[in-house]
């Protein structure tokens, strides 16, 4: 019992923080038919992940608190389950010998980057690993304890491209206006966080002779903290690992912070700068 109970608690704070960390050489592998360990690793990892925000926002709906629950979580809860139900189907008609719920499973800890595996992953298609690097690259959510760009960064992204498809004047998403401070903030961190995924992979095929999709597996799960290999890693020589591990500290502290934090200057001094910039069009 007192075995039991500490695994227990050991992995229950694993799947919440998104840690990943498995007391067995398997990971998870030994209870992949196991209903009840599979539920609730998913339930902890998808409250983690989603974050804060959501879960009290929740709670306080199903109180009474509030009357309604607000649109960041309803953007995250529709992002989230959009993306796991469509990338779970790609895993799946690529890999028909899975059971649903496995890979059901192995998206759920892809996109939370807790960083689980029930299934073995050098097993699944490679066409597969293309739908699993981008659930890492989408990743959780603010407030959260996943990494990745984040639900809410992706749906503006999303939300850009389709109001301008469809012609509007302004960004909308279901139903709503999103504020231009945030679409750039959305805007910044995706083009940095690819700017630092080519810089990454650059370098460890420089460093490294391996496949490209596995050093381009290792460097999406790096950079989003999901913690899934390939069994790459310990392959890695020594430039390698330190490549990687440069690249899980920028990931964890946020790719948009590490920018900031590198280049941001003055305010007063951007102010002053942009008051003599003339103003000119370009073609696009």
């Amino acid at each position: 019992p007192f075995d039991a109970t500490w695994y227990a608690v050991f992995h229950s704070v694993s799947a919440f923080c998104t840690a990943g960390f498995s007391l067995f050489p398997d990971s998870l592998m030994s209870f992949a038919d196991s209903k009840t360990i599979n539920t609730v690793i998913s339930l902890l990892s998808l409250a983690g992940a989603m974050g804060f925000i959501v879960v009290t926002d929740i709670f306080n709906r199903i109180v009474g608190r509030t009357r309604e629950i607000s649109y960041t979580t309803k953007i995250i809860v529709f992002s989230t389950l959009m993306a796991l139900l469509l990338c779970s189907f790609f895993i799946l008609i690529t890999n028909p010998g899975l059971a649903p719920s496995a890979v059901l499973f192995q998206a759920i800890s892809a996109m939370t980057t807790s960083g689980f595996n029930t299934i073995p992953m050098a097993s699944l298609a490679v066409s597969s690993y293309l739908v699993i690097m981008a659930l890492m690259s989408i990743g959780g959510s603010p407030s959260g304890t996943g990494g990745g760009l984040k639900t809410t960064t992706v749906t503006c992204l999303v939300a850009t491209v389709s109001s301008h498809l469809f012609g509007r004047k302004h960004i909308t998403f279901l139903g709503r206006q999103i504020p231009l401070h945030r679409l750039y903030i959305a805007n910044s961190t995706f083009i940095f966080y690819i700017f630092m995924l080519f810089v990454t992979l650059f370098l460890l095929t420089w460093v490294e002779d391996l496949p490209f999709i596995e050093l381009f597996f290792e460097t999406v799960a790096a950079l989003s903290t999901a913690g899934i290999s390939l069994g790459t890693t310990e392959k890695l020589g020594f430039l390698g690992k330190l490549i990687i591990i440069a690249t899980m500290i920028i990931g964890r502290v946020g790719v948009i912070t590490f920018g900031m934090a590198l280049l941001k200057r003055d305010e007063d001094e951007l102010e002053e700068e942009e008051e003599h910039l003339k103003r000119e069009d370009l073609a696009v």
